[in-house]
């Protein structure tokens, strides 16, 4: 793959950690001045962008080990 491929799957892996981090961020204050129902949507996507970030972190590791 070409250097800006790479560049560009290094940045969308950034923004999904980005993303997750301020989604619990959310989640947590969320359940501390409301409740957790209010929370469990934010906590969820969070989750779900965390494990995108991890999943393409994995793949972006293997590929360059390779």
């Amino acid at each position: 793959m070409n250097k800006i491929s790479h560049r560009l799957k290094h940045i969308l892996e950034i923004i999904w950690l980005i993303v997750g981090i301020i989604a619990l961020a959310i989640a947590s204050y969320e359940t501390v001045s409301g409740t957790l129902n209010n929370a469990l949507p934010y906590y969820a996507f969070g989750a779900i962008a965390l494990f995108f970030y991890f999943s393409r972190r994995n793949e972006r590791r293997k590929n360059t080990a390779v």
